[in-house]
């Protein structure tokens, strides 16, 4: 066992303390699905303290992703250029990532489509260059709760839950340049997961069924100049947690 790191039941090291998640983001130039697959296959790895022979990925009757026979929970997220993946602990319960690159595109109509009407407008009534980063920040955090959920956006239902709504972030800082690209600088931080106690006035749960059994969660976001950035994990006990980005440079 590596020195810091708890032990499974069944001797596997989980790689660092049950308080944290590890989330490795990289840029790519091509194939994103095989790349994240396979940097999440290399971070299981680093984070169990075993070859990466010995790392299988599989999917639940569900959808959501698994490591077979290592004691983590994982996620992964890949978009244009840029992907992310995620391991934690069994403690934290399961999780989900989802990464966009900050883009022009049509917020307002999207989040009135797809987001509860509270929430619609709240981006509507930002400045009009802030809109397409504040729909991501939103829409990141439902794409990565989808994903702790196992259940993805089928349905509509987690486009429906309430998320974080920042009190305070200015949205409008200029979108990157077409070809600029992820920095080291920019991916290596240290955040911690919030309880869902700020969505937008006047927006309600809408899940149910096991959906609704698997609340309450705890989520959150990042952005930097390229990327927005959204962790979440499911149970109260996930508030609090620590989450550790870290930066893996292109294959």
């Amino acid at each position: 066992m590596i020195p810091g790191r708890s032990t499974a039941p069944d001797g596997h090291s989980t790689g660092h303390d049950n308080a944290r998640i590890e989330v490795r983001i990289s840029v790519v130039r091509a194939d994103e699905r095989d790349r994240a697959r396979l940097l999440l296959i290399e971070l299981v790895a680093d984070v169990c303290d075993v070859a990466i022979s010995q790392v299988r990925l599989d999917r639940e009757p569900s959808g959501r992703l698994f490591a077979r026979g290592l004691p983590v929970h994982v996620s992964l997220s890949h978009t244009r250029g840029v992907v992310a993946v995620a391991v934690a602990a069994p403690a934290v319960g399961p999780i989900g990532v989802d990464i966009e690159t900050r883009r022009e595109l049509p917020a307002e109509k999207l989040a009135a489509r797809w987001f509860a009407p509270a929430e619609a407008a709240w981006v509507s009534g930002l400045a009009e260059p802030g809109r397409p980063t504040a729909f991501l920040w939103l829409w990141t955090q439902k794409e990565a709760l989808g994903k702790a959920l196992g259940t993805g956006l089928a349905g509509g239902s987690v486009l429906r839950q309430p998320v974080r709504v920042p009190d305070a972030l200015v949205f409008d800082a200029p979108l990157p340049n077409h070809g600029q690209l992820l920095t080291r600088h920019a991916a290596n931080c240290e955040f911690r997961l919030a309880a869902v106690a700020n969505s937008a006035p006047g927006v309600t749960s809408d899940l149910t069924g096991s959906q609704a059994n698997a609340a309450p969660f705890a989520v959150a976001t990042r952005m930097d100049d390229v990327t927005v950035l959204s962790v979440a994990a499911l149970g109260s006990a996930a508030v609090g947690t620590g989450v550790r980005v870290s930066y893996r440079d292109p294959a």
